[in-house]
């Protein structure tokens, strides 16, 4: 997962919130400079002349072979963070959205299709509102279970 393939410039990006069961889809991450685990909600760049919920379903397709429904535009986001040391500017569109392939709700760990040593898990969403799992981007997540 890097965060930065351009530096000094602000990527797009589209996003999902896929819930199940009081706990949200995300892909495990660490930055070794921070020494901190942390939580990055799936999904990933919008493309040229691409539309944002294109791009979801895009990603959602290459990340998990599942196509998605009950697509719901939930907000925009500006993250501006640091990750490795190094500054990161996002504008991301985040959605809700249901997974169409039902056996991945069950699943406790999800191994990327198309990079599979990222591991997308379902992190409660009791923990991220109590502060013990850190989920990016930063949002307010029980607005939206």
């Amino acid at each position: 997962m890097e965060a930065l393939r351009e530096p000094g410039m602000i990527h797009v990006k589209a996003m999902g919130v896929f819930v199940h069961k009081g706990r949200v889809l995300a892909t495990r991450g660490f930055d070794p400079v921070k020494g901190k685990e942390f939580f990055r909600l799936v999904g990933g760049g919008v493309h040229f002349c691409e539309k944002a919920e294109d791009a979801l379903r895009r990603e959602i397709q290459e990340e998990f072979e599942s196509d998605i429904e009950q697509i719901e535009f939930l907000e925009l986001i500006q993250n501006v963070f640091t990750y490795k040391g190094n500054p990161g500017h996002e504008v991301i569109f985040l959605f809700s959205a249901d997974l169409v392939r039902r056996e991945l709700y069950e699943q406790e760990e999800i191994p990327l299709a198309d990079n599979p040593t990222v591991i997308a898990v379902w992190v409660p969403v009791a923990d991220v509102v109590s502060g013990n799992a850190i989920v990016f981007p930063e949002t307010n997540l029980s607005r939206y279970i």
